[in-house]
Order: C-alpha cells, then sequence, then structure tokens
C-alpha cells in the first residue's frame, strides 16, 4: 500500500516537472522575442536620434550663418536703430534676432494696418469726391439749359436757381463736415474750393435777382442809371469768381473743357444779358 502511494507521488511529480520544463521553454522563448523587440528599439531610436543630430547640426550651422549675414543689415521700417544689427556677429545670439524679428513683424504690421486704412479712406474719400463732382455738374447743366432754352431769364428764374444752388452747397457742405471730422485733407481743399465757388455763385445770382426785381415806376428813370452801375459792378464780381473757379477747377475739368461753359461763365453770361435788359 505504501508503496502504490509513491508510485503514484513519482508521476504526479514527473509530470509537474515536465509542466514546468515546457513553460520554462515557452519563457525563454518569450524572452528572446523580448530582447530583439528591446533591441530593435534601440536600434529605431538611436537612428532617430542621429537624424535630429545632423538636423540639429545643419539648423545651428544655418542659425550661425544667418546671424553671421542675415538677409537685412538695416531694418526696413527701423532704420539704422542701435540693438542686434550692431553688435558683431559672434556676439549675436538667436534670442536677440528673435526679439529683433519679433518687433520687426510688430511695425510691420501697424504700417500695414495704416495702409489699409488709408487706402479704405482714400476709396471712400474718391466715391464722396465723385458724388460731389456729380452735384457740381447736374448744376450747371441745369444752369446752362436755362441759360440756352431761351425761356424767361427773370426772377423767377433766379429764385429757382438760388434755391438749387443752396441744395447743392447744402449738399457739398456735409461731404465738407464729413471730410474736416476724418481728416481728409485733400478732399477738404478740393470739396472746400467747389464750396467757396458756389457760395459766391450765390451771392452773384442774389446780387442780380435784387437789380432786377420790379421797381415803382416813380423810381424807374433813376434805377436805370443806378442799375447800369450796378451791372458793371457785378460783371466786375462775375469775372473775378470766374478767374478763381478756372484756377480750382483746371485739373479737374480738364476732360470736359468743351462742353460748355462752366459755372462762373454761365454766371458772367447771366451778368451780360442782365446789362442789356
Amino acid at each position: 500500500m505504501e508503496l502504490a502511494e509513491l508510485g503514484t507521488e513519482e508521476r504526479a511529480v514527473e509530470n509537474e516537472i515536465r509542466e514546468m520544463e515546457d513553460r520554462l521553454a515557452q519563457m525563454k522563448a518569450r524572452r528572446a522575442w523580448l530582447k530583439e523587440q528591446i533591441r530593435e528599439g534601440i536600434n529605431r531610436q538611436e537612428a532617430k536620434l542621429s537624424s535630429y543630430r545632423g538636423a540639429l547640426r545643419e539648423a545651428e550651422s544655418e542659425v550661425k550663418q544667418f546671424l553671421k549675414r542675415p538677409p537685412l543689415y538695416i531694418s526696413a521700417v527701423m532704420g539704422d536703430e542701435e540693438g542686434f544689427m550692431a553688435l558683431p556677429s559672434n556676439r549675436r545670439t538667436s534670442g536677440m534676432a528673435r526679439e529683433w524679428w519679433t518687433k520687426e513683424l510688430s511695425q510691420l504690421r501697424t504700417r500695414k494696418q495704416e495702409v489699409e486704412k488709408e487706402r479704405s479712406a482714400l476709396e471712400d474719400g474718391a466715391k464722396m469726391w465723385q458724388d460731389s463732382i456729380q452735384v457740381v455738374n447736374e448744376f450747371e447743366d441745369d444752369l446752362r439749359k436755362q441759360m440756352t432754352s431761351g425761356e424767361s431769364q427773370g426772377s423767377e428764374m433766379l429764385k429757382k436757381q438760388i434755391d438749387k444752388m443752396k441744395e447743392a452747397i447744402e449738399k457739398l457742405q456735409k461731404t465738407a463736415d464729413v471730410a474736416e471730422e476724418r481728416g481728409w485733407n485733400l478732399l477738404i481743399c478740393a470739396v472746400g474750393a467747389e464750396l467757396e465757388a458756389f457760395k459766391e455763385g450765390q451771392k452773384i445770382l442774389e446780387s442780380a435777382l435784387e437789380m432786377i426785381e420790379p421797381r415803382t415806376e416813380e423810381h424807374e428813370e433813376h434805377d436805370d442809371d443806378e442799375t447800369h452801375t450796378n451791372n458793371s459792378s457785378l460783371l466786375n464780381e462775375l469775372n473775378e469768381a470766374q478767374k478763381e473757379t478756372e484756377s480750382v477747377k483746371s485739373v479737374e475739368r480738364e476732360d470736359s473743357e468743351d462742353d460748355g461753359p462752366n459755372l462762373a461763365e454761365l454766371l458772367v453770361d447771366k451778368g451780360h444779358e442782365d446789362d442789356t435788359s
């Protein structure tokens, strides 16, 4: 009985030994595979590290060349400002270069914003100027038609023209106010010249209206001499206004000189008609 138990235990131990040997073989195979994976991983890391070191050496070489010979020796926006560029090449660092170029880019962005703002202002100002020219041309065309239509040139026509001139002056004044508010000096000068010409023309038309208003018969003979004198004075004023407006409009109106008389010429023609009436 005792021998049977010992035999059974022996067989059990042998089975355990075989299982342990199989497990040991599997573990040895696993260890070999892990060693291979580790070796391959190390090789990959070394390859990457070698590539990184090569790229680093190349970058360092480029940085040295950049610091030694920067693409721009003088700043495009900061001029001869002392600092990074004033140092010897062997004392320049990448940090200094970064700071210098950051400042350079900041200045360039600021200038870009200013240029875009000026361009926008120029486009808006050009549109406002075209609108102002249209107001002037429409009034002059209307006045020219009135002068050449053969219709009655009495006080009613002058009153209508004065009202239209007031409307044109109001529009031009609004444009001038906007230009002054935004600081558009060129538009202020251009529209201001047209505005002054219209105001002068308004005074001339109002003076002409006063001289052709109906008078009583008892003062008619006396007023004839006075009207002739006033008409001569009016013609002098018209001639002066014509000279002023011609000097202001000579640039803008070169292309339209053959289209007909301008505002001052039309008003001068009106003055001559008043003399002959």
